[in-house]
């Protein structure tokens, strides 16, 4: 995951991404997936189902990753508690943190008037 999002996501905020349903450039390296599907199929259907709604992002939507990104800075890390509930990660706390700093990175960026410099 890492290397699709800051070596190439984060690299160039243009990148064309699509949503898909099923097992993604981001989950190749994951021990668990099973051909276009995963081991824990069903639970993370729920999350990505969660996560779709959260963001308003459905399967098959196509957008940059710098629109995909100004979705997720709409949401406020404590969303996750909710949206993430049965994610093995949300107890390291590593997205809540992730999402914090998307967001104070956006408010750094913003003039005094409110409007992104």
């Amino acid at each position: 995951m890492d290397r699709v999002v800051m070596g190439r996501l984060r690299r160039d905020p243009a990148t064309p991404v699509q949503f898909v349903a099923g097992a993604d450039s981001i989950c190749a390296p994951c021990p668990h997936r099973r051909g276009q599907g995963c081991a824990s199929a069903e639970r993370i259907a729920g999350l990505d189902q969660a996560h779709g709604a959260a963001l308003g992002i459905a399967p098959g939507a196509a957008m940059t990753w710098a629109q995909a990104e100004a979705r997720a800075r709409r949401l406020d890390p404590d969303d996750l508690d909710r949206i993430c509930a049965a994610c093995q990660w949300l107890p390291l706390g590593l997205c809540k943190s992730a999402l914090a700093a998307l967001k104070a990175a956006e408010s750094e960026n913003a003039a005094p008037d409110g409007t992104a410099s």
